[in-house]
């Protein structure tokens, strides 16, 4: 059998004296390959390719002196990417969404069967060179779903007939169906992500489907186009082989793109003893270490009308022997469609809107959002605060007119959502938490401040009187205040904000979504 491996190892040599970045004018960090050393630049010996790969392809790179032709350096993971591994990554406008960024150098990799690649890993995906095949097809991705999940296997499905919003494959034994199909028929299909290897399965409350290349992820309640998701395939084929993944290798945002006024989670890949801090426009981005799922998470709220664009954000990471990190990943802000209304106050009332009192109020409620406190009181989606039925008067952020002349533009937004109630209608706390604040204030009236922990507060306004007192904990469901109609208020109604991270966000994605 070695004899054969062997033989079979020189054909392969024979086959292709390049490796996939043997075009590239610049040198890679040279690595070991049996103890000698050889710049993946050039192709190695079959002596040496006949050797298991004992260098760290894992290890971020230092950023070149001088830009190298033919060569892509990510300063988000500190990894290069040429050669023809490179023109298949810029050759499909979703590189960036169905591949990630590359997490590993080009390396020679030794599977199970005794055959070595050159290969190199993607959050979402791994690149293969095969040199025996035709020219234009050598560039592969890898199968790594059996790769992850090692002797585990799905039995298969009882054919069935296909149909518009299903489809059966024999192949494998497996369907497809509705959002999942959809994603696959949308974005490569079978030469992308491979046949169906599981049907529908949960983990860890999470819908998933395997497939040969990939993991889809579903996410119900997200707003289109982030019902579905791929998985982290190569981190967690990394993972599982027991490379030694530098901390910070994996971070994802949740959604990938967020709208302003809207809300994403953070995910950082963090073992025990880590600790994590970041920051996102001068805002602190409070970290807990799930060590069971090996990640550290935070929630990130983005404002509406300044947050739109491509921000970053810095994540820091130490282990307890002192060893650190920091890494950034830009996170884009979308527009959102928000509304917009006029509204007319007596003058009394519209007195609250004079810049100094806006002002001051702003700046005592600043301080209050932007404590941290490092604990979730929170589980699941938040309640709506009042009982029965709903009726919003005033949506989140929308954009307002004072006392302006029909057709005036708007001067500023609305930062919570509107609720019609009666005077003295029960306000329930819509999430476990602590009350911070019960007091009055001059536009939002009476209002109860919550914190829900990890820089979440709500705060509930233009009540008539309170039940909570600062300091008390209170449950979800709990009584806090009675409606009312004071502050800058021309009617009985409920305000209710949300903040995450100091920014205001809306409301009801807080009700429809699980976060994190």
């Amino acid at each position: 059998m070695r004899f054969l491996s062997i033989l079979l190892l020189l054909l392969v040599s024979l086959l292709s004296s390049l490796s996939p970045s043997a075009n590239a004018t610049a040198l890679l960090t040279p690595v070991e390959m049996g103890g000698a050393q050889s710049s993946l630049s050039a192709p190695p010996t079959v002596d040496l390719l006949d050797q298991p790969f004992t260098g760290d392809p894992i290890a971020p790179r230092p950023a070149p002196l001088t830009p190298a032709p033919y060569t892509t350096y990510f300063t988000e993971t500190g990894h290069y990417l040429g050669g023809a591994f490179l023109d298949y990554y810029n050759a499909s406008p979703q590189a960036l969404t169905l591949y990630g960024l590359p997490i590993s150098e080009e390396f020679p990799q030794q599977f199970n069967n005794g055959v070595i690649l050159y290969v190199q890993y993607f959050e979402r995906a791994r690149m293969e060179w095969h040199p025996e095949l035709p020219e234009g097809q050598r560039v592969q991705l890898g199968a790594l779903s059996s790769y992850i999940l090692g002797n585990k296997t799905f039995d298969r499905h009882d054919p069935v007939d296909s149909t518009d919003t299903s489809v059966y494959f024999p192949e494998t034994g497996h369907t497809l169906s509705k959002a999942f199909l959809a994603y696959w028929q949308t974005n490569g299909g079978l030469s992308q992500f491979g046949y169906p290897i599981s049907e529908e399965t949960s983990d860890n409350g999470l819908t998933v489907q395997w497939f040969e290349r990939a993991r889809f992820e579903y996410y119900g309640n997200m707003p289109a186009p982030y019902g579905v998701q791929l998985s982290p395939v190569g981190y967690l084929a990394l993972k599982g082989a027991n490379f030694n993944l530098p901390m910070g290798a994996l971070v994802r945002f949740n959604p990938p793109r967020v709208a302003e006024g809207h809300t994403t989670t953070v995910t950082v890949g963090a073992s025990a003893g880590v600790t994590v801090t970041g920051e996102y426009e001068g805002q602190p981005l409070l970290f807990q270490l799930d060590s069971e799922r090996g990640v550290a998470w935070a929630v990130l709220g983005t404002q509406p009308f300044e947050d739109v664009g491509i921000h970053q954000v810095t994540i820091n990471l130490q282990n307890g022997d002192g060893g650190k990190r920091t890494v950034t990943r830009n996170l884009e802000t979308i527009p959102y469609p928000f509304p917009s209304e006029s509204l007319q106050f007596d003058p009394e009332t519209a007195a609250l809107l004079a810049p100094d009192v806006v002002s001051q109020e702003l700046s005592a409620l600043g301080v209050i959002f932007s404590r941290r406190t490092p604990r979730q009181y929170w589980s699941g989606p938040f309640s709506m605060p009042l009982d029965g039925p709903i009726r919003i008067t005033s949506a989140f952020a929308t954009r307002r007119c004072y006392n302006c002349p029909d057709g005036s533009a708007p001067t500023s937004y609305h930062g919570g959502m509107d609720m019609a109630t009666d005077v003295g209608t029960p306000v329930h706390a819509p999430a476990d938490g602590v009350v911070v604040f019960a007091g009055a204030l001059a536009e939002r009236g009476n209002a109860v401040i919550i914190d829900h922990g990890m820089g979440v507060f709500s705060l509930l306004a233009h009540n008539t009187s309170f039940v909570a007192k600062p300091g008390q904990v209170v449950k979800e469901g709990d009584v806090v205040s009675l409606s009312g109609n004071t502050g800058l208020s021309n009617g009985p109604h409920l305000h209710w904000e949300v903040h995450v991270s100091g920014a205001p966000v809306d409301p009801l994605e807080w009700v429809s979504r699980t976060l994190p």
